[in-house]
């Protein structure tokens, strides 16, 4: 293991950086072909920083913490939640008031995610697992990050990422 590796916390704490970047980008992007292009690149970053939680994360959370099967079906909710929306952003036109909408509660429920995990969620898994075992599931993590999934954009654009990266366990 490289002792510089960082850990799996710290690799999902970048990717809601990331996140939260695409989704005022997209906020504010006049241009309807770019707003659909940056739709789809945050479609596939969200649905793979939520297969990386749930290969990854869930088993540590379920092992670590007190209760942490309640927390992994909570989690796992909210994911369902997010994506359902995506699956809305999907099917609706980029030009509209209802895209602007739909970006609007999807900013606000990522948001809401992004702060339990990271003031609730993660400070237990530091706490109550080792660092090393953190750094080792980053270097895992940071292979999967790389995994860009070959999918076709447009409708059903989330189910498709979902599936061709759920069906690469990368343990």
């Amino acid at each position: 293991m490289d002792s510089s590796a960082e850990s799996v916390i710290d690799l999902l704490i970048s990717d809601h950086r990331r996140m939260e970047g695409r989704l005022l980008e997209l906020r504010r992007t006049p241009d309807a072909g770019e707003r659909r292009r940056l739709a789809d690149q945050l479609v596939i970053e969200c649905v793979r920083h939520s297969v990386i939680e749930e290969i990854y994360l869930h088993p540590m959370i379920e092992k670590a913490l007190p209760h942490g099967a309640d927390r992994i079906a909570k989690e796992t909710m909210e994911h369902v939640a997010i994506e359902r929306r995506f699956e809305e952003l999907e099917r609706t036109d980029t030009a509209g008031r209802q895209f602007e909408d739909l970006v609007t509660a999807l900013m606000a429920e990522t948001h809401q995610h992004i702060l339990n995990e990271e003031h609730s969620l993660f400070t237990w898994v530091v706490q109550y697992t080792n660092p090393s075992e953190l750094a080792e599931v980053g270097e895992r993590v940071q292979g999967f990050e790389d995994d860009v999934p070959d999918v076709t954009a447009g409708p059903g654009l989330t189910r498709r990422v979902r599936q061709v990266l759920g069906g690469r366990r990368h343990p």
